[in-house]
């Protein structure tokens, strides 16, 4: 995600257009006009807002920043205050069904001749929902958050589908890369007489990235080259939840956070085929996940302390 920020209005935009008089080396970038731009330095900072300042000096319009990443994100905040009693809550949802596919569909029949058969299906996703609450009540105070990250299809297939036909062909390749990123952020917290303050945190992932040669068409593979099948995902889900409370008869903070993650990385071939060159069948998973939990209450010292 990247962030414009308005030189005359200094609203922060999402940026969807190309930049001007910008450069690109050394993997860095540089604009003359710093206030005109912001950018994140990580896909995390981008989620959450974080920019970083951009340094002067170069010219030119020949390049282009462009965005390849799908963005989800969900917010919800509240607060309240009230001398007797006060209740907030907040709720925050993301949904997101994601394909992203590149596929020679069952029946087709294609004739590569002596060239080379690329199918390359790439799926970079970032997902974030965050839900907060704060309330102070005199003799009652409520915060309540929840936040649901819910993320059950993310699919990235690289196919060649069962019954389609590929003949001729130098080398053929096949890949399937997925990268998905979840944040899950809960914070709730209440203050009275009687504070009471639960959070729950909830991510539910289903990544399947595919890359296959199906079943026979009415011919069999056959290549004057290497045949590579490669599928690889990289994922991250963190979830963090805070419940903090202080009351001065009665404290309660309760907080859930759950993360399931269910992910499938397959390369298969279901056909017979031959090739003059390398056969490559390749898979690779790498998964990191994070529950972060903290439920805190005070309360006050009774009269005989």
């Amino acid at each position: 995600r990247v962030l414009f920020l308005h030189p005359t209005t200094k609203v922060v935009q999402d940026l969807k257009f190309s930049l001007e008089n910008i450069s690109l080396f050394d993997h860095k970038l540089t604009i003359v006009n710093p206030a005109a731009v912001k950018l994140a330095a990580t896909p995390e900072d981008a989620v959450e807002g974080k920019r970083i300042d951009l340094t002067g000096g170069a010219t030119g319009t020949g390049h282009k920043l462009i965005e390849t990443t799908h963005s989800f994100r969900a917010d919800a905040q509240s607060g309240a205050g009230a001398s007797k009693v006060g209740v907030a809550g907040s709720l925050a949802i993301n949904i997101v069904t994601n394909h992203t596919e590149a596929v020679i569909q069952s029946g087709a029949t294609v004739a590569a001749g002596s060239g080379d058969v690329v199918l390359r299906a790439v799926n970079t996703e970032n997902d974030s929902t965050k839900a907060a609450s704060k309330v102070s009540g005199g003799n009652v105070g409520v915060g309540a958050s929840i936040a649901l990250n819910i993320l059950p299809t993310n699919i990235t297939r690289a196919e060649i589908e069962n019954t389609a036909t590929l003949t001729g062909g130098h080398n053929v390749s096949l890949s399937a890369d997925s990268a998905h990123a979840v944040r899950t952020t809960v914070k709730a917290g209440a203050a009275g007489g009687t504070a009471v303050s639960p959070a729950v945190g909830v991510a539910y992932v289903g990544d399947h990235t595919t890359s296959r040669i199906g079943a026979p068409g009415s011919s069999p593979l056959d290549v004057t080259g290497n045949v590579a099948v490669q599928a690889s995902h990289r994922g991250t889900a963190l979830t963090t939840v805070d419940a903090s409370v202080a009351g001065d008869k009665v404290a309660v903070g309760a907080a859930v956070g759950i993360s399931i993650i269910i992910d499938s990385t397959t390369a298969t071939v279901g056909r017979d085929l031959s090739a003059d060159g390398a056969v490559t069948i390749a898979s690779s998973t790498a998964e990191y996940s994070k529950v972060d939990i903290t439920a805190s209450a005070k309360g006050s010292k009774s009269k005989e302390d």
